[in-house]
């Protein structure tokens, strides 16, 4: 849902109170499935614009697959770059998202009693991140934190959905796991977008090669300037940082900053000129 505010409103302030608004109405939602989620604002300038673009590739031969790289850019890029003064939000695009499939053998569920709704179940049961109360010790307090997420495929496999009877009664009861009745992979998800960089130099008709794209929006009140001097010396870190992966540059709003600049010397030089004939 998009809210529109009129001209001069304190944003921040609005900011707040539908945020508060937020959280009251999504005590009434019953405590399951998507209510759980927390519900999230974001405030959209129309001209706040990405001062920068970067391309991210990664070199195959150092173990940089088209996954690690959008997870370097989903994780470790992100957090670096929102380190860097005045800068607003910074947004990947492209690239392969990962994701853990569970294909589910049909014939192996109907033969212990199963449906895939009891592996969804299994999921979401063992697959958790929640808050898990507090710790006291005398005068402080500690907020404690379950995360038991699902790391490689392995730890999906060994998931327990249900005990079976054993076919003899002498024999204890089986223990079926997700690994018993589907394959789970570690992939990506199907890809809906993509980006492609062109790299090429005056006189060549150059090349284009799939690669990531990471954008960098500054506040409203920042000058990019200013920005982006910074940010691309956190970028030359990670660069350095992480051998076999390439950053370039697809879009430097600097640049066009630099060049209004220089008309408005130009201009001015011009005017102290004429002003100086005529007197």
């Amino acid at each position: 849902m998009t809210l529109e505010f009129p001209y001069g409103t304190d944003m921040e302030k609005a900011l707040l109170d539908v945020q508060t608004m937020m959280d009251v109405a999504q005590s009434f939602l019953p405590a399951t499935s998507a209510n759980l989620k927390p519900s999230f604002i974001v405030p959209i300038d129309p001209l706040n614009l990405p001062i920068l673009s970067l391309s991210l590739k990664g070199d195959p031969a150092q173990g940089w697959t088209p996954v690690k790289v959008r997870e370097f850019a989903d994780n470790t890029m992100i957090n670096r770059l929102k380190t860097v003064p005045n800068v607003y939000s910074v947004v990947p695009f492209g690239g392969y998202r990962k994701q853990m499939q569970v294909v589910a053998d049909r014939t192996k569920l109907a033969s212990f009693g199963l449906s895939l709704i009891d592996i969804k179940n299994t999921i979401d049961r063992y697959n958790i991140s929640q808050p898990a109360g507090t710790l006291t010790d005398g005068a402080q307090e500690s907020t404690a934190r379950l995360d038991d997420r699902m790391r490689n495929a392995q730890e999906v496999e060994k998931y327990p959905i249900k005990t079976v009877d054993a076919p003899d009664a002498n024999q204890s009861p089986r223990v079926v796991n997700i690994g018993d009745v589907a394959k789970v992979v570690d992939s990506h998800w199907e890809r809906r977008s993509a980006y492609h960089y062109l790299e090429h130099e005056k006189g060549t008709t150059g090349s284009i090669t799939p690669s990531i794209e990471v954008s960098v929006l500054q506040n409203p009140g920042a000058s990019s300037a200013t920005v982006i001097p910074n940010v691309m010396k956190v970028v030359a870190r990670l660069q350095q940082e992480n051998p076999g992966l390439t950053m370039n540059v697809a879009y430097d709003n600097a640049h066009f900053v630099d060049i209004l600049f220089g008309n408005v010397w130009h201009e001015l030089a011009i005017a102290v000129l004429l002003t100086g004939l005529a007197l």
